[in-house]
C-alpha cells in the first residue's frame, strides 16, 4: 500500500544565513528499488527534497564524509583520523570551502542553501535514524558539501595516488618514485545515429569505483520546469555527477589527469633552497583535537609550513615534499553540473563543460538530435617543458621554470564532436582511440597532457566490441556492457597450453585441462576464470609486461601484446597456481561464483564480471574473507544504457542498492539482478513512477 508523509519541520539556521523557507512543497515518489524521484515547482525546491532523500538513504555516511571533510574527524571519533584530518588541513579544504561558500553568486547560494536545509530538517525529523556519534557533526552548513567535493575530486581522484607516493617514498632519494596505482574502471560509450540500428543515439553510463565510503552512488530524478534529469550522485554532491534526460545525457571515467605535482625541497632550518638562494618558509599552526577512548579531548598542535610550490606534506630533516594541486579555483562547478543536467542539445552541454569547472574526468555525451561529444576534461597545469612521464615523478623544487601557475584553456584540450566512425568509446585508456578513426592526434597536444597511445587489455576489450559491430541494438549494447570475456585469455592461453601439455606435474596436467574447458569468462559458473586470475597475478608480480612474446604495438592495437616469452617459466607459475586455488576452494576448477561472493546485509550471492586487469568489460574486484572466500568491493557500480528518441529508454542497475541504512530493504537489494547478469527498468516517467512507487513524501 502506498503511504503518504507530510512533514513539516522548523527551519534551522546555519552559519550567516538562515535556511530559506520555500513557498511551494516538493514531493518525492519512492520507488520499489528505493531511488527518490522528485518534483518541484523549482530548482531551490527540488534541492530541498534532494538533501532531504540523500539523508534519508545515507544519514550517518553523509555525516562521516563531511565530518572527514571538516577535518575535524578525529575530534569527532579518535586517532584514526588523525592522519586524515592533517592532509586535508595542510591542503586547505576546510578553509577553502567557506571561502566558495562565500564566493558563490546569490541565485547559486540559494539553491545550495536549500540542499543544505533538506539535509537538516531530515535530521531534525529523524533524530532517531542518526548514530549517537555521529550527531556533532550537525547542523551541517552549506560550506559542507563544497569541503566535501574537494575531499572527493581534489584530495582523492586529483591527488590521491601522488599523497600516497609522498607519504611512502624515501625523501633521501626520490628518483625512483612513481604514484600509486589501484584497480581502474569505467566504461562510456555514445552511439550516433549513423552506428545505431534503429537509428537513435545512445549512451553507456559504466563507472568502475569502490562499493562504499566516498564513493557511493545515490540514484536520483530530480524534476522542475527547467530540467528534468536522471542519474547519479556521488553520496553528499548536490548535483547529479552523471546523468540524462530526454535531450541527452553524458557519463564520466577517470583519465590520466596530472593535475598534482610533488616538489622536492631541500631545507637550511626553515629556509628552502630556491633559484640559487633561500626562501623562508610560510608557517602557521592550527589546533587538532583529538577524542580519547574515554572521550575527552585533547589539543594537538598541527604546524603547517608553505612552500612557493603549495603546502608541505611530509619533512624529513632537512628534506621536505610540497605539493601544488590543480583546480582549486573551480566553485562554478555546481552551476556547470546543473546546467549540464538542463542542456538542450550538444551546444549548450559543450558551452557548459567547456567552464571546465570540473577539474578532473573525460566526459562521453550523447543527445537525442543525434550529436556525440568527447571531452578529455581537467585543469591541466601549463607546464613548459617535460612530458606526462616526468610530471608523473617528483619534480625538482629548487627551480623556478619548473613551477606552473596557470592551466590550459578549453582549446588546448582534446576534445571534439560527432566522429565519422559513429562511436566515441573510452575504458580509462588515453584520448587518442576514443574514436576510430581516431579524431585526436597527440602531437597537436601538450606533451605531458597524456602518456602515449597504449590501450590495456579492457581498453582492447571495448574496442573490439564495438568494431565489430556497425548496426548496434539497444539489446547490443545491453550484451557489450555485461560481457566479462577475458581478453587477455585469448591471446596468452595457446601459448601457455602448448607448453603445459608436456609436463607431468599432476597439478600442472590438471591445470591445462581445466583451462582448455574454460569459456575464457567471468561468470558465476565459469570454471577456470580464478585459477587463470591466480596465474595472471603470479606471472604479472614475477615479470610485469616483460612476460609477453609481443609488447603492445600501436599498429596491431588489439593483437598485441601476445604469446609468452617464457613458456616453460610460465608451466612453472601455472602449477603455483593450481596448488594455492587447490589449497584454497579445495578443487583446482572451482566456478568464479563460488569462490567470489557478493555480500550486502543478509544477502551472499554467487558473483560475476571479471578483473579489469585480465581484460572484462564488466568488472569486478575482491577482497578476501574470513571464511577464505573473496568478496566484491568494487567494479561496475551505477550502470545505465540509454536511448534518445521520441520516447527515452533507459535499463540499468546500482548493485549494492540505493542505501546504506542496514535496517532498508535496499541495502544489496540489486545484488541479486548483478548475479544473474540482468539489468532493471529505470522509472523515468511520471506513470512509469506512479506504477511502481512505494511511498510518497511531502517536503516543505
Amino acid at each position: 500500500m502506498k503511504r503518504i508523509f507530510n512533514f513539516i519541520f522548523g527551519l534551522g539556521l546555519m552559519a550567516g544565513a538562515a535556511h530559506p523557507a520555500l513557498a511551494e512543497p516538493a514531493t518525492i515518489q519512492w520507488d520499489k528499488w528505493g531511488v527518490p524521484h522528485v518534483q518541484a515547482d523549482d530548482q531551490e525546491q527540488a534541492m530541498k527534497a534532494f538533501g532531504w532523500a540523500q539523508m534519508e538513504a545515507h544519514t550517518d555516511l553523509i555525516l562521516t564524509l563531511y565530518g572527514r571533510a571538516r577535518g575535524r574527524a578525529a575530534e569527532y571519533w579518535g586517532e584514526p583520523y588523525v592522519e586524515s584530518d592533517t592532509v586535508i588541513r595542510q591542503i586547505g579544504i576546510p578553509a577553502r570551502g567557506r571561502e566558495w561558500a562565500a564566493a558563490l553568486p546569490v541565485d547559486q547560494r540559494r539553491k545550495l542553501d536549500a540542499f543544505v536545509a533538506g539535509m537538516d530538517a531530515y535530521a531534525k525529523a529523524h533524530p532517531a535514524r542518526i548514530s549517537p556519534d555521529k550527531r556533532a557533526v550537525l547542523p551541517i552548513v552549506s560550506a559542507d558539501p563544497l569541503m566535501h567535493m574537494q575531499q572527493i575530486i581534489h584530495r582523492t581522484f586529483i591527488a590521491g595516488s601522488t599523497i600516497g607516493m609522498a607519504m611512502k617514498m624515501p625523501l633521501a632519494d626520490t628518483s625512483s618514485a612513481k604514484p600509486e596505482t589501484s584497480p581502474n574502471g569505467s566504461n562510456g560509450y555514445a552511439i550516433a545515429p549513423s552506428r545505431s540500428a534503429d537509428g537513435r543515439p545512445m549512451l553507456l553510463m559504466n563507472p568502475h569505483l569502490p562499493w562504499g565510503d566516498l564513493y557511493t552512488w545515490f540514484e536520483a530524478q530530480l524534476s522542475f520546469p527547467s530540467s528534468n534529469a536522471y542519474g547519479a550522485a556521488l553520496v553528499g554532491m548536490p548535483f547529479l555527477g552523471i546523468g540524462f534526460g530526454e535531450n541527452g545525457g553524458w557519463t564520466h571515467t577517470v583519465n590520466q589527469f596530472d593535475g598534482a605535482d610533488l616538489y622536492a625541497l631541500t631545507l637550511d632550518g626553515d629556509r628552502y633552497r630556491f633559484d640559487g638562494g633561500w626562501r623562508q618558509l610560510e608557517r602557521s599552526v592550527e589546533t587538532l583535537k583529538i577524542r580519547g577512548a574515554d572521550g575527552k579531548l585533547t589539543d594537538h598542535a598541527l604546524v603547517m609550513e608553505r612552500s612557493v610550490h603549495g603546502p608541505i606534506i611530509r619533512r624529513e630533516g632537512q628534506k621536505a615534499l610540497a605539493i601544488r594541486i590543480a583546480g582549486f579555483d573551480c566553485f562554478g562547478m555546481l552551476q556547470q553540473y546543473w546546467d549540464m543536467a538542463a542542456a538542450k542539445d550538444v551546444g549548450e552541454f559543450e558551452a557548459a563543460s567547456s567552464r571546465m569547472q570540473m577539474p578532473f574526468f573525460n566526459t562521453v555525451y550523447a543527445s537525442k538530435k543525434g550529436n556525440i561529444y568527447y571531452l578529455y576534461g581537467g585543469r591541466f597545469p601549463d607546464r613548459k617543458q617535460g612530458d606526462h612521464a616526468y610530471w608523473g615523478g617528483v619534480i625538482p623544487g629548487d627551480r623556478s621554470e619548473l613551477l606552473w601557475k596557470e592551466t590550459l584553456p578549453y582549446t588546448a584540450i582534446p576534445h571534439f564532436r560527432d566522429p565519422p566512425g559513429g562511436f566515441i568509446q573510452n575504458a580509462n585508456d588515453p584520448p587518442w582511440a576514443t574514436a576510430s578513426p581516431a579524431m585526436l592526434d597527440r602531437r597537436n597536444f601538450a606533451a605531458h597532457i597524456a602518456p602515449p597511445e597504449v590501450m590495456d587489455w579492457r581498453a582492447q576489450h571495448s574496442l573490439r566490441q564495438l568494431l565489430a559491430d556497425d548496426s548496434i541494438s539497444f539489446d547490443d549494447l545491453v550484451a557489450m556492457q555485461r560481457s566479462t570475456h577475458l581478453e587477455l585469455a585469448d591471446r596468452i592461453l595457446p601459448d601457455l597450453l602448448g607448453a603445459a601439455r608436456a609436463s607431468k606435474d599432476v597439478n600442472i596436467v590438471e591445470a591445462a585441462r581445466v583451462l582448455t574447458a574454460w569459456d575464457r569468462e567471468a561468470h558465476p559458473e565459469s570454471r577456470g576464470a580464478v585459477l587463470f586470475a591466480e596465474w595472471e597475478r603470479r606471472m604479472r608480480a614475477h615479470g610485469g609486461s616483460s612476460v609477453y612474446a609481443m609488447q603492445w604495438d600501436p599498429g596491431h592495437p588489439l593483437a598485441t601484446p601476445a604469446g609468452l616469452a617464457d613458456p616453460t617459466g610460465a608451466v612453472g607459475f601455472l602449477g603455483e597456481a593450481a596448488a594455492a586455488v587447490k589449497a584454497r576452494f579445495g578443487r583446482i576448477d572451482v566456478a568464479f561464483g563460488e569462490a567470489i561472493r557478493l555480500r550486502r546485509g543478509t544477502h551472499d550471492l554467487p558473483a560475476s564480471g571479471g578483473p579489469v586487469q585480465l581484460g572484462s568489460f564488466r568488472a569486478t574486484w575482491s577482497m578476501p574473507a574470513p571464511d577464505g572466500k573473496e568478496v566484491v568491493s568494487g567494479g561496475d557500480s551505477f550502470v545505465a544504457i540509454i536511448s534518445f528518441g521520441d520516447r527515452l529508454k533507459a535499463t540499468g542497475i546500482l548493485p549494492y542498492g540505493n542505501s546504506s541504512h542496514e535496517d532498508s530493504p535496499h541495502v544489496g537489494d540489486q545484488l541479486d539482478l548483478f548475479s544473474k547478469e540482468t539489468l532493471r527498468q529505470i522509472y523515468f516517467y511520471p506513470e512509469e513512477v506512479r506504477d511502481n512507487s512505494e511511498r510518497t513524501e511531502i517536503v516543505r
